[in-house]
């Protein structure tokens, strides 16, 4: 009888991880209900979460216009995050460019808000491959002319170096 226990009770423990690791899983593939996230927009909040390993809560992520305090558009501003309303809009213009630069500005904002991370304008000491390109050390550089006009090349020739930088930096 006490083997049939133990079988048993060994049993019941691999159905409680399993039941865990697959709830961790599908976890990171949803968007918590707490969210709202734009249609447009979700296919890159998740990969970002996918890489951040955790689920987020409570973010709003939206495309479409940003306009200052007078309410006029800025039409040059390809994302903004209000840190503490956790609450990201990406530019409507943004989504008229590559798909490169779509995740590239909703990862900045991300990581504005969700890993409150700050702009990093030549403070990181980048590998000689990304100086060599002229790339931007960091995709959480603030949004200078030559960061726009370069991004969209850098992400995609260095996308693994950047979101490596992006998301590793929290474990220093």
């Amino acid at each position: 009888m006490d083997k049939i226990n133990m079988v048993w009770s060994f049993l019941k423990k691999i159905l409680v991880i399993s039941i865990i690791m697959t709830t961790t899983v599908y976890a990171k593939n949803t968007i918590h209900k707490s969210n709202v996230v734009d249609k447009q927009a979700r296919p890159y909040f998740l990969k970002f979460q996918k890489h951040y390993k955790k689920v987020i809560k409570n973010m709003t992520v939206i495309v479409g216009t940003i306009r200052n305090k007078a309410g006029e558009e800025l039409r040059n501003v390809a994302g903004v995050c209000f840190y503490r309303a956790r609450y990201v809009i990406i530019n409507k213009r943004t989504f008229r460019r590559t798909k490169n630069m779509q995740e590239a500005i909703i990862f900045h904002e991300l990581g504005h808000c969700e890993l409150k991370r700050k702009h990093s304008d030549n403070k990181i000491d980048a590998p000689q491959f990304i100086k060599n390109d002229k790339c931007p050390e960091s995709l959480m550089n603030s949004g200078h002319t030559e960061f726009d006009r370069n991004l969209d090349r850098c992400y995609n020739r260095h996308k693994d170096y950047y979101i490596d930088e992006l998301f590793l930096r929290l474990e220093k």
